[in-house]
């Protein structure tokens, strides 16, 4: 599956370049100067002459397109602008802008009734906090091409020999195809340092606070919860243990779905965009295939506290409200964690309804542990 960044639909620059091929090589750089990564992107598809002239003068114009498609704080802590000389340098951005989102966004109140507060992008208190989730959307991201490299590489006749009438046939190909992402998943776990491992897990401890499930979600506007069956749903320990389908689907979707909702996507397609690919890909797919995907998530977290030496009843430093600053009604934030909100139309949370006969989640209080 390529990212949204591969996908997105031509922006006007790419169509004015499209229906003016001949246009100067001045004017059409500075029309590229002026595109975000994802218009970019496009533009390199859009002819010959387009994609000979960016690989050419990309040390022009990929700190233009770098200045309008991140924060500030990213750039200044990342790259000098004469530093960016090809086209990979800004997709690697992507991850500490995808952090920078996630700690800007994240409200969440714990059982002594004191909400953690969010740390704005652009402010200096929030770089190691940023820094260490940065981390853990690299880890993220190779996670996710694991997945893609065996889903590429192996056709049904490499992943399992049997009669292809046999009604099991496509069920037994598939798992057979996670088990091999499993283990090569948990070969790249292994060769990591703890440090590495706590970032991920710091990660994964934050991203839950996106997801929404409220009986105010009314209508067809919202998709309905239907991953895990049980009274209640805790986000956070479900999504941190990998107890939960969504575990599996943001490992098979990877960086690409939080870019497209967060950053990419026009307003009226970002705002249900996670929740509608998640409802629509736990439809397609065999009852058995989601209950062999929910287990090997289990096991792939186990596996990653074991590896990073974290244990259930000691997290310590990954405890994430240790990071923000706490905040009563009525308080305003520390003085150091004050900045100008640069990310207020981020469109943040994948919102669901919650189904009948299911307890709704506290919104305001959720246990950290």
């Amino acid at each position: 599956m390529e990212s949204p960044i591969d996908q997105k639909a031509s922006p006007n620059q790419a169509t004015e370049c499209s229906q003016s091929p001949h246009l100067p090589w001045d004017v059409l750089i500075e029309i590229a100067r002026h595109c975000r990564l994802d218009e970019l992107r496009v533009l390199t598809m859009v002819s010959t002459q387009m994609r000979d002239l960016i690989d050419r003068y990309i040390p022009t114009i990929a700190p233009a397109v770098a200045h309008v498609t991140f924060s500030k704080r990213v750039l200044q802590h990342m790259y000098d602008r004469s530093n960016f000389f090809h086209y990979e340098q800004l997709r690697e951005l992507v991850p500490h802008q995808l952090a920078a989102i996630l700690v800007n966004k994240h409200r969440i109140a714990y059982s002594n009734g004191r909400p953690a507060y969010r740390i704005p992008a652009e402010a200096p208190c929030g770089d190691y906090l940023r820094k260490r989730v940065a981390n853990g959307w690299d880890i993220l991201r190779e996670l996710y091409l694991i997945s893609q490299d065996v889903r590429t590489s192996y056709t049904a006749d490499e992943l399992i020999q049997q009669d292809r009438q046999s009604l099991r046939y496509s069920l037994d190909a598939c798992k057979m195809k996670e088990d091999i992402i499993q283990q090569r998943r948990l070969d790249y776990v292994h060769g990591l340092c703890s440090h590495q491992i706590r970032d991920y897990i710091l990660l994964t401890t934050l991203l839950p606070c996106i997801f929404s499930m409220s009986k105010a979600n009314v209508g067809d506007e919202y998709e309905p919860w239907i991953f895990d069956k049980g009274e209640s749903f805790d986000q956070l320990r479900s999504f941190r243990d990998g107890t939960t389908w969504l575990s599996w689907f943001v490992l098979a979707e990877g960086l690409h779905i939080f870019w497209a909702q967060w950053w990419s996507l026009p307003p009226d397609l970002a705002q249900h965009h996670i929740a509608r690919r998640a409802v629509h890909t736990y439809k397609i797919l065999d009852p058995a295939l989601v209950d062999h995907q929910r287990s090997l998530m289990k096991r792939l977290h186990d596996g990653i506290r074991d590896v990073g030496g974290v244990k259930l009843a000691d997290y310590g430093n990954l405890k994430p409200h240790l990071y923000f600053p706490n905040v009563s009604n009525g308080m305003r934030p520390p003085k150091d964690y004050r900045a100008p909100e640069t990310l207020q139309h981020v469109l943040f949370h994948a919102n669901f309804r919650c189904p009948d006969g299911v307890e709704e989640p506290s919104p305001l209080i959720i246990s950290p542990w």
